[in-house]
């Protein structure tokens, strides 16, 4: 990350600078095609926020918390590892980051860190540089600060809302939630269960997924399981999601077909 002092409008003739940093344009490659990536994050919801907690490392450690504020970026979507403006996406455009989560709470929340959904009219913004998620990723520290900041933004909080109301109507009063990664981007086009290419498993099947989890169920006396995928968006060559293997009482909270490429 480059960083350099510039004016703040509130800090006119007082000798202090204000540093603003935000994310830069850069060129995306993937699948052999390249793609310009407008200053927004890639990757899968979590993986941008891990982008997140490098970005408010970056300008937030080393004692810069006083002066750095860090222009939080858009974030972007589509099922290619959720890259804007991929052939045959539907969505071409990002989102703020206030669209999805509530801003003004998270910026409340990661203080003294200082985070702002733009940077002041007329300020120059410094670029920073976002460091790829790898098993060298060494930001983990600030994972849950930023995940303890998150709240939905207004707009989204009705249909959270009504996702809650549905997983408890199916799922009972204890349900808990079970992830399934078995959409495209991980279990075909990433690679990740091709067998002996990685030193750490990835991938297990649901049927695995329903044993490895269902002492932990029992244990918590949950009421109901909420099955949690991307349903249209699973690898047609991937396993084959069994609900009865988790129990009873089962259901998958629905997938909005609008909100993915395909």
């Amino acid at each position: 990350m480059r960083i350099h002092p510039v004016p703040s409008p509130n800090a006119v003739g007082s000798g202090n600078a204000q540093l603003y940093v935000e994310i830069g344009s850069r060129e995306t490659q993937f699948g052999g095609s390249k793609t310009a990536d407008a200053s927004g994050l890639g990757g899968g919801l979590n993986n941008m926020l891990m982008n997140v907690a490098q970005l408010l490392h970056d300008s937030c450690g080393g004692g810069r918390h006083g002066n750095t504020t860090l222009v939080l970026p858009q974030l972007t979507s589509g099922w290619r590892f959720f890259k804007a403006s991929q052939p045959g996406s539907r969505i071409k455009e990002s989102v703020e980051f206030g669209d999805v989560f509530d801003a003004a709470a998270f910026a409340q929340r990661v203080a003294p860190c200082r985070v702002a959904e733009v940077a002041p009219v007329g300020v120059a913004v410094q670029e920073a540089a976002v460091v790829g998620i790898n098993r060298q990723w060494p930001y983990e520290a600030w994972l849950p600060l930023v995940y303890g900041a998150l709240a939905p933004s207004r707009k989204l909080q009705p249909a959270v809302a009504q996702m809650v109301r549905r997983a408890a109507a199916g799922g009972g009063p204890r349900w808990a939630a079970v992830h399934l990664r078995i959409e495209r981007d991980w279990w075909v086009i990433s690679g990740f269960c091709t067998a002996r290419r990685f030193p750490h498993r990835r991938c297990y099947p649901p049927s695995e997924v329903a044993s490895l989890t269902a002492a932990s169920r029992l244990r918590r006396n949950v009421s109901g399981v909420v099955l949690i995928y991307a349903a249209d968006n699973v690898a047609r060559s991937g396993p084959e999601v069994r609900p009865e293997q988790f129990g009873a009482r089962v259901l998958s909270l629905p997938s909005a077909p609008e909100s993915t490429g395909h």
